[in-house]
């Protein structure tokens, strides 16, 4: 997972998402570590609120990565009928 992470933030061309995935991460990591020292409300809402923010970067890399270059949606409109 970590590498599908390292090649998100390589190709990601937009620098809040990476710090986002970054800050993410090393709250995630920080809250699996300090599991055993930190009392146990802390160190979940640590690690839950990394996985949050990494996940919320990635949408919003994917979003930028795979959202149509110049995508315009032509309504139309409804012709009235003439009966």
């Amino acid at each position: 997972m970590l590498a599908v992470l390292a090649l998100v933030v390589m190709l990601s061309r937009r620098r809040g998402a990476i710090v986002s995935i970054l800050l993410g991460l090393a709250a995630t990591l920080a809250g699996v570590a300090l599991a055993s020292e930190w009392p146990l409300v802390a160190s979940t809402v640590l690690r839950r609120g990394g996985t949050m923010l990494t996940f919320a970067a990635l949408t919003w890399v994917s979003h930028a990565v795979y959202a149509p270059a110049a995508s315009r949606f032509t309504v139309f409109k409804a012709r009235p009928s003439s009966i």
